[in-house]
């Protein structure tokens, strides 16, 4: 019995892993997403939140594209939006924040994604970025795709007034949300 037991629950996770690995849909592309960021400093902190979000993965190459419309950040005050746009992250001249790269691994327990790319923002590329994210089936339709990283603003020029710095963190924590469904 005991046996017999052991060989059921082996199947079913068996069972479970390659199902999870087989998603059917081979290209995905995202129906919807969410950006934030968050700024955070001994004595001030704010947040921002965009929504055009464009992006493929294929699941066969492994490779996929991610493509941010930085105009969507929004702060819930106009004039900060506005400088934030027009003194910082110039998104007039730098309109998107990109990422570019290769699925280098999954992990079936944690549903954990690791990428590694090319991420550009502000008119700078930085190679090799790697994020990790939760990729999971979705409890409607598609499959959700959450990250959370660290931004360094130095990284990319974005300069900090000095007279801001008690205010606005050099480093920002971003964090995405992605639903993703079949087809290209």
């Amino acid at each position: 019995m005991k046996k017999s037991l052991s060989v059921i629950c082996c199947y079913f996770l068996l069972f479970s892993i390659t199902t999870a690995q087989n998603i059917p849909e081979k290209k995905l592309s995202v129906k919807k997403g969410l950006v934030t960021f968050l700024s955070k400093t001994s004595t001030f902190s704010f947040f921002g939140r965009g929504r055009k979000v464009k992006g493929t993965v294929d699941l066969t190459s492994k490779k996929f594209s991610f493509q941010f419309t930085l105009q969507s950040l929004t702060t819930g005050i106009k004039l900060r939006d506005e400088h934030m746009h027009e003194n910082y992250l110039e998104s007039h001249t730098y309109p998107l924040a990109t990422y570019e790269g290769t699925i280098v691994s999954f992990d079936e327990v944690t549903k954990t994604v690791t990428s590694k790319g090319k991420f550009y923002i502000h008119g700078i590329h930085k190679d090799n970025f790697t994020i990790e994210s939760e990729f999971k089936k979705s409890k409607r339709s598609g499959y959700v795709l959450s990250s959370k990283f660290d931004l360094d603003l130095n990284d990319f020029n974005i300069k900090v007034p000095e007279t801001l710095i008690f205010k606005l963190s050099r480093v920002l924590k971003i964090d995405i949300r992605m639903i993703l469904v079949g087809g290209s």
